[in-house]
């Protein structure tokens, strides 16, 4: 919250501390030699892993609020509350591409060979590597934690206390009703999958939603 990127060795001491001038409200990404982060003040950043000192910056047109960059090849991508999703060369950052929606994206995924937009007018946008929109599929309520993929199955908690299944082609498999909004991101292991609600508790459903 205080504008601060900090680097700690793994006993605590601090290594460098990156400023900006606006909080840094979610995840940073290392890739390589390289951190990605982003900031409320409205531009997203690289910077050297070892010593904190900046690559480049992009700017947006609204605060930066993306759980985490997403890397896809020479790629990174973010979502601003601009309601724009932009492409940035990792290297550079170039603008490769970007394409606005109806809301602000809040989060995201990516499976190798498309990207999965969760945004606050309740959607979920699927794109193409280069940026096209492909499909999209609405909830009733907000996208709060990013989906898991598995097995060609995007499973996405929503704040109308669904759990979702819907192929990466967009069709819509099944959804389980909890008590109250999904906070977690889903986890898988063998036919089982978990995920944690509002309600105060952790459950467990099989890969067909029973």
């Amino acid at each position: 919250k205080d504008g601060n990127l900090y680097c700690l060795s793994l006993e605590g001491k601090l290594l460098w501390k990156f400023r900006t001038l606006a909080p840094i409200p979610d995840d940073p990404v290392c890739e390589g030699d390289s951190v990605y982060f982003s900031s409320e003040e409205q531009n997203f950043y690289c910077a050297e892993a070892a010593t904190g000192k900046l690559r480049w910056k992009f700017p947006t047109r609204g605060p930066i609020i993306f759980r985490r960059p997403i890397l896809q090849g020479n790629m990174v991508v973010v979502g601003s509350t601009d309601n724009t999703v932009y492409a940035l060369d990792k290297r550079t950052g170039g603008l490769l591409w970007k394409i606005a929606l109806q809301g602000h994206p809040r989060n995201g995924v990516t499976d190798g060979k498309r990207f999965f937009i969760l945004s606050r007018d309740h959607a979920i946008y699927c794109l193409s590597l280069e940026g096209k929109l492909l499909w999209t599929f609405k909830a009733e309520n907000i996208w709060i934690w990013e989906p898991l993929i598995h097995q060609g199955v995007l499973y996405a908690g929503n704040g109308d206390g669904n759990l979702y299944a819907i192929t990466v082609e967009g069709k819509l498999l099944w959804k389980f009703h909890a008590n109250g909004p999904i906070v977690s991101v889903p986890a898988v292991d063998g036919d089982r999958l978990y995920f944690g609600c509002n309600d105060c508790n952790l459950y467990c459903i099989d890969l067909k939603g029973n």
